[in-house]
Protein backbone atom coordinates (compact mmCIF):
# COMPACT_ATOMS: atom_id res chain seq x y z
CA UNK A 1 0.00 0.00 0.00
CA UNK A 2 2.26 2.98 1.28
CA UNK A 3 4.76 1.54 -1.79
CA UNK A 4 1.95 2.10 -4.53
CA UNK A 5 1.20 5.92 -2.60
CA UNK A 6 4.93 6.97 -2.86
CA UNK A 7 5.18 5.95 -6.44
CA UNK A 8 1.55 8.30 -7.26
CA UNK A 9 3.47 10.97 -5.29
CA UNK A 10 6.15 10.43 -7.47
CA UNK A 11 4.08 10.39 -10.94
CA UNK A 12 2.08 13.68 -9.54
CA UNK A 13 4.96 15.17 -8.77
CA UNK A 14 6.34 14.66 -12.34
CA UNK A 15 3.50 15.45 -13.99
CA UNK A 16 3.20 12.64 -15.93
CA UNK A 17 -0.48 11.71 -17.65
CA UNK A 18 -3.26 10.64 -16.18
CA UNK A 19 -3.17 7.25 -17.89
CA UNK A 20 -0.34 6.19 -16.08
CA UNK A 21 -1.56 7.55 -12.66
CA UNK A 22 -4.25 5.37 -13.32
CA UNK A 23 -2.27 2.23 -14.12
CA UNK A 24 -0.69 3.06 -10.84
CA UNK A 25 -3.60 3.24 -8.66
CA UNK A 26 -5.13 0.25 -10.39
CA UNK A 27 -2.23 -2.12 -8.81
CA UNK A 28 -3.54 -1.08 -5.46
CA UNK A 29 -7.47 -2.15 -4.92
CA UNK A 30 -8.03 -0.99 -1.77
CA UNK A 31 -6.50 2.47 -2.47
CA UNK A 32 -8.85 3.13 -6.07
CA UNK A 33 -11.19 2.16 -3.38
CA UNK A 34 -10.62 4.55 -1.38
CA UNK A 35 -10.39 6.94 -4.27
CA UNK A 36 -13.98 6.43 -5.14
CA UNK A 37 -15.34 6.61 -1.78
CA UNK A 38 -13.52 9.79 -1.21
CA UNK A 39 -14.83 11.84 -4.05
CA UNK A 40 -17.98 9.94 -3.74
CA UNK A 41 -18.60 11.33 -0.27
CA UNK A 42 -20.95 13.95 0.74
CA UNK A 43 -18.13 16.49 1.41
CA UNK A 44 -17.83 17.01 -2.71
CA UNK A 45 -21.42 17.24 -3.37
CA UNK A 46 -20.41 16.15 -6.74
CA UNK A 47 -24.02 15.76 -8.83
CA UNK A 48 -22.64 12.76 -9.97
CA UNK A 49 -21.22 9.65 -9.11
CA UNK A 50 -17.66 9.21 -10.04
CA UNK A 51 -17.33 5.44 -11.31
CA UNK A 52 -13.80 6.01 -12.92
CA UNK A 53 -10.63 6.09 -12.07
CA UNK A 54 -9.75 8.47 -14.61
CA UNK A 55 -12.58 10.39 -13.54
CA UNK A 56 -11.45 10.35 -10.28
CA UNK A 57 -8.30 11.95 -10.74
CA UNK A 58 -9.40 14.56 -13.66
CA UNK A 59 -12.19 15.83 -10.95
CA UNK A 60 -9.27 15.99 -7.88
CA UNK A 61 -6.50 17.33 -9.98
CA UNK A 62 -3.21 16.88 -9.32
CA UNK A 63 -2.34 19.21 -6.21
CA UNK A 64 -5.04 18.11 -4.45
CA UNK A 65 -4.41 14.61 -4.97
CA UNK A 66 -1.18 14.83 -3.76
CA UNK A 67 -2.67 16.51 -0.64
CA UNK A 68 -4.78 13.09 -0.45
CA UNK A 69 -1.81 10.77 -0.96
CA UNK A 70 0.30 12.15 1.87
CA UNK A 71 -2.99 11.98 4.26
CA UNK A 72 -3.06 8.38 3.99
Amino acid sequence: DQQVIVELMSRVDQGEDVERLEQTLKRDPSLAFKLLRYLNSAAFGLPVEVSSFRHAIMLLGYARMKRWLALL
